[in-house]
């Protein structure tokens, strides 16, 4: 299972999923501030609404496609060849 990484602005989550603050998250859910951009380690994804909406109210970033990449895994995996 893999753990839901959310990126916060004024202590709430960009995508909208709670108003809850993240003390009460449910399991499996975690943050990071929205300039936090460091690598998550391999069981964690970011949310990708969280990371859209950070681009559009904040900009891209030149290490944005790389978090992209992370959020959104590749459609072409275990596709029948």
């Amino acid at each position: 299972m893999q753990t839901i990484v959310h990126i916060l602005f004024n202590a709430l989550p960009l995508c909208g999923f709670t108003t809850e603050r993240p003390g009460n998250w449910p399991a499996g859910q975690r943050w990071v501030s929205h300039d936090d951009r460091a690598p998550l380690p391999a069981d964690h994804v970011y949310c990708e609404d969280c990371v859209e909406e950070r681009d559009n109210v904040f900009g891209r970033h030149e290490d944005d496609e790389e978090l992209l990449e992370e959020a959104m895994p590749d459609s072409s995996e275990g596709a029948p060849t």
